[in-house]
């Protein structure tokens, strides 16, 4: 799917106590495995696309810029805390990223700086790709709609990358591995009922800013992406060893894993772009 070279170093020592700490996200760590690729993956498609800067909010350790294939000219901006970002140079300090990096230390709760430094960067971007990995389930709801409406002042700024949690996952999560997060001061807070309503909204009123059709925004799910959802289910749930065999092992790996592929692609296309 995708190597990181740079994520043992930047982790460090504290980093595996950290994870080893949480044994349910370490056991469960698939969901971020999928994540990384799927945004991988938009990542490349953008900047294929035309897409000229990459906004990273809340970078933290994220190694994109030195582990992937992005052209030399693409502007890369990392916003984070200062001794994230300081920890970051001085593990990275001997690396070359393979496009242009700014670090921008900057606490995001700081609406007014956080604004000034949007506003900047999208006069510098003709197509500016922000992400946000990880980082909505810490805010509450008025600050991702804050957020959200700052990201919206810059035309540059055309795709917004976000995760979202369920309320039941967010529940069963904050069960599991709350308790660390909770004393480390940042408890998991966003998992909105009704958000494909709330971007609805945003996009209503930022296409009517910006005379552009809402309905090119589209929030439903494809037939096809519910298939592969079920036909995959299916094949793991109710699939018999010897049923696999007789039509051939090699041809029902290639067959889930084509499924798995598409089924990625059509995730990224409906959910992340």
């Amino acid at each position: 799917m995708f190597r990181d070279p740079f994520a043992r170093g930047l982790a460090g020592e504290r980093g595996e106590q950290i994870a080893a700490s949480m044994s349910f996200a370490e056991k469960n760590s698939w969901p971020f495995v999928a994540r990384t690729w799927l945004i991988d993956q938009v990542i490349s498609s953008q900047v294929k696309l035309g897409t000229d800067m990459v906004v990273n909010l809340a970078a933290g350790l994220d190694a994109r810029p030195y582990r992937m294939n992005l052209p030399g000219a693409l502007q890369w901006v990392e916003v984070d805390l200062p001794e994230i970002l300081a920890y970051k140079e001085d593990v990275l300090r001997n690396e070359t990223p393979v496009c242009q990096v700014e670090r921008v230390r900057l606490d995001l709760s700081d609406v007014r700086v956080r604004g000034e430094l949007f506003s900047q960067l999208g006069r510098r971007a003709n197509r500016a790709l922000v992400i946000s990995e990880g980082l909505l389930v810490y805010l509450d709801e008025k600050e991702v709609t804050s957020l959200g409406q700052d990201l919206a002042v810059a035309p540059s700024f055309q795709h917004w990358v976000i995760d979202l949690a369920s309320p039941a996952l967010l529940k069963m999560l904050a069960k599991k591995m709350g308790a660390p997060l909770d004393q480390a001061g940042a408890p998991l807070k966003f998992a909105p009922l009704e958000f494909e309503a709330k971007v609805r909204k945003w996009s209503a009123e930022l296409a009517k800013s910006r005379g552009v059709l809402a309905s090119n925004v589209s929030f439903s799910v494809q037939r096809e992406t519910k298939y592969l959802v079920n036909t995959d289910g299916t094949r793991l749930q109710h699939g018999r060893m010897n049923e696999i065999f007789q039509t051939g092992l090699h041809e029902f790996i290639s067959g889930f894993i084509a499924d798995n592929n598409r089924l990625g692609a059509l995730i990224t296309e409906q959910y992340l772009l």
